[in-house]
């Protein structure tokens, strides 16, 4: 209650819901996804910090990106 009193005041319990933060969806951009799918088919296990260090270091790029 302590983020929100003015919601809570003007509406309420009601007013307490959680909503949803502003900014972009984060998106995997289609060529990592592929590389991901194949890297996680081999036999190696892979963590997600694993397989973004992997891709930034052998093909230089991020597999997230911001926005649509």
């Amino acid at each position: 209650m302590d983020r929100c009193p003015d919601r809570h005041r003007q509406q309420g319990v009601a007013g307490l819901v959680g909503r949803r933060r502003g900014g972009a969806h984060r998106q995997v951009d289609p060529r990592a996804r592929a590389r991901i799918v194949a890297l996680t088919r081999t036999r190696q296990p892979w963590s997600a910090r694993t397989i973004a260090a992997y891709l930034r270091r052998t093909d230089g790029m991020s597999p997230v990106r911001r926005g649509a």
